[in-house]
Formats: structure tokens, sequence, C-alpha cells
């Protein structure tokens, strides 16, 4: 049995690590495709977009669409439970998150609304706004709001870029640190079945992280995904399945350098 200070140290480990891996701050709510597409959010669209690039929300054609997404950490008792609910119209879309993140006496929270609106045929901008809540049982709870804008623009039928920016404001930052990350993502389709992708995570302070990686569908109703990251050493197996009408299962292996084995679980449904 793994001793209360031991999974707390690991859970301190695991948050502060989310800083590079998340690419979002002081948490660690990943949907199983982010994480396969090594925080590349250009491919992730619809209510997946809560999880990464608000502008995203335009994506995917649907009326209404919700997420759940489930982490569990093999070598600890850190579990992340998240949803997404997501509405979208001719011109713009509504989504909201929320979510709870780490062990017995370490609790993350977090409460989203975003917002996107298609600018141009083919560009999309979103904000999204974050309550964010950390309650650690010695020290008491904080809470605050922070802030994430971002943009996508199709260059062509085969080719997309993504530029995001996460806690652009943060109410509890007093150090004039003007934003956590900043996320670039491109993606280009090589075939009607197959596209290559890359992303690169900067920040101040923070080492730059690079994530390249593939999805290929295999037949129609099934995908996998393959990626990497390199700040941690990380790879990324992943596996898609829609079933029947429009219910998605998708299921990710993140084998860190770090903190080891992780599995991400999600369920989506959308209505068109």
């Amino acid at each position: 049995m793994t001793s209360p200070f031991v999974r707390y140290i690991l859970c301190v480990l695991v948050t502060c690590s989310s800083l590079t891996i998340s690419s979002q701050g002081f948490h660690s709510f990943l949907a199983a495709k982010q994480v396969a597409l090594a925080n590349n959010y250009l491919l992730s669209g619809g209510v997946e977009s809560m999880y990464g690039n608000p502008a995203g929300l335009m994506e995917q054609d649907y009326r209404w669409a919700s997420i759940l997404s489930v982490t569990r950490r093999f070598n600890s008792d850190i579990q992340s439970v998240s949803g997404a609910l997501a509405h979208r119209g001719s011109h713009q879309s509504l989504g909201m998150m929320i979510g709870s993140y780490g062990i017995t006496g370490f609790r993350y929270n977090q409460a989203s609304l975003g917002y996107a609106r298609s600018l141009s045929e083919a560009t999309r901008l979103g904000l999204q706004l974050n309550y964010t809540q950390l309650s650690i049982r010695e020290y008491g709870v904080s809470s605050g709001l922070t802030m994430n804008v971002g943009i996508q623009h199709e260059i062509s039928s085969k080719l997309m870029w993504g530029l995001s920016i996460f806690n652009l404001f943060d109410s509890k930052e007093n150090d004039g640190k003007k934003f956590s990350r900043l996320n670039m993502s491109v993606s280009g389709k090589l075939s009607t079945d197959l596209m290559i992708f890359g992303s690169t995570d900067i920040g101040p302070q923070q080492k730059s992280n690079l994530g390249l990686g593939l999805t290929y569908r295999i037949i129609d109703p099934m995908s996998i995904y393959w990626s990497m990251n390199t700040a941690p050493a990380a790879f990324n197996y992943g596996i898609e399945f829609l079933l029947i009408d429009n219910w998605a299962l998708m299921l990710t292996l993140n084998s860190q350098q770090l903190l080891g084995s992780s599995i991400f679980f999600s369920t989506r449904y959308i209505i068109n």
C-alpha cells in the first residue's frame, strides 16, 4: 500500500509534469485523442476542443456533442475524470467542460466555458474561460480565473495550422507573466486515410516540447494513432472505434519517461 506521503509526492510530480504534457497549465485534463496526437489540437475538433484549442469547436458537422474522459496512472492512485458538452450553430459554437483531478488530500477542479466563431470559410477563432480550484489538505484552498485563446486556419484542403495560447490571463498571477504556454500545430493529409502532424509548446522559463506523429484509418470505423513527445520523452499509442450511429470510443496508452505508463479513455457521442 502506497503511503499518503508518497502518493502526495507522486501527485505533485504529475501536476508539475502536466505543465509540459497538457500545455494547459496546472492540471492534467486530457481527452484520449489529445494524448494520442501529442498535443496537436487540429485533428480533434468539436467537443474535444474544450481540452485544447477552443477554435476547434467550429470543426466537424454536429449540432450537439458530448464527451467523457477518464485517466488512470498505473503506478499511483492519481485519477482524472472530466466531461464536456458542446453545441454548434452555423457560424458560432458554445462549449462547457468540468473536471476533477488528484488523490485524497490533493485535488484540482476546473469548470470551463468556451466560445468559437468562424471568421471566414477557412478561419476560426476561439476563447475559453476557466474557473480553477486547487485544494491541498495541509495548505487549504485557492481558486482563480484563467483564459485561453486559439485560432485555426485551413491553408488548403490538405494542410491546416493552429495557434493556442493558454492562460493568457490568470487572476492568480502577480509576477507579470503574460501566459503559461503557447502551442503551435500543423497537420497535413497525405491520402484519404493517412495524416501526419506536428506541434510545439513553448513557455516562459520552460523547456520547449516537440510532438510528431501520424494517424491512419485502417477501415471505416477504426483508426490508429502513433506519436511522440520530447519534453519529457513520451510515446503514445491510440486506437479509435466508431460504434453505432455517432458513438465513438478512444483508448490511448501513454508511456512517459518520468511517470511510467498511463491509460486514457474517452467516449464521445454526437447528435447531427
